[in-house]
């Protein structure tokens, strides 16, 4: 082999070695995104999006129309897309309510005539039979729901023992 051979076989070799480490460093950074630019400001609600807080409280429908809950919650992933709605089955005003949740589907959302509905193919004995949704991170006000109805029930069983007591003392006197 020539000197001149080897020179231009090693500068290739070196040249590749280089792209290959410094190359990528540079398409990293330049496809890396910018963590410190300004987000961008809005001065009105863009077309087609609506706020998350109005889809809580709408009415849920099932597919023969009727009532069969009402979305109290919507959780999101890490890019803050909607991916479950937690929907309150059974009870009245809020009492003996149980949370079942469904993954979110944004085609089930309508409206008609301003009224907003979620419509899930599901029937008033299925949810019913559901499991109760668990929290793995609660919302401050499940956390106050559940003191509420502890200390409720602890009131409750502390009235009736002391009814059993007063009944008790009657029955002797």
């Amino acid at each position: 082999m020539t000197n001149q051979f080897v020179f231009v076989r090693n500068s290739l070799v070196a040249l590749a070695i280089s792209t290959s480490l410094f190359g990528n460093v540079a398409w990293s950074q330049a496809t890396a995104p910018n963590l410190t630019s300004s987000p961008e400001i809005l001065a009105r609600q863009p077309d087609g999006e609506t706020s998350s807080t109005s889809l809580i409280g709408i009415k849920v429908v099932n597919d023969a129309g009727d009532v069969v809950g009402d979305v109290n919650y919507l959780l999101v992933n890490a890019t803050g897309q909607i991916t479950t709605v937690v929907v309150g089955v059974g009870g009245f005003l809020g009492v003996g309510e149980k949370n079942v949740a469904f993954r979110f589907v944004p085609g089930n959302i309508t409206s008609d005539k301003g009224d907003r509905t979620l419509k899930l193919s599901v029937t008033k004995d299925q949810l019913q039979a559901a499991a109760k949704f668990e929290w793995r991170e609660a919302p401050m006000e499940v956390k106050v729901e559940d003191s509420v109805r502890s200390a409720a029930d602890k009131v409750k069983a502390a009235a009736k023992s002391l009814s059993d007591k007063a009944s008790d003392a009657m029955k002797k006197n």
